[in-house]
């Protein structure tokens, strides 16, 4: 196996070809966590500089 994915394992599922690939769902889920977190962090900031 080399350490480059091919554009084709980006495709759906033969199986099914409705359903998304579980690393696409984790990384989307990722991304919203960490953009989550980052507003959180920029109301902490907020709120400890009215103090």
């Amino acid at each position: 196996m080399s350490a480059e994915r091919s554009p084709a394992c980006l495709q759906t599922s033969k199986k099914n070809p409705a359903k998304v690939p579980k690393r696409i769902h984790k990384a989307e889920r990722g991304k919203l966590k960490r953009e989550h977190l980052n507003e959180l962090f920029l109301e902490l900031a907020g709120a400890l500089g009215n103090i």
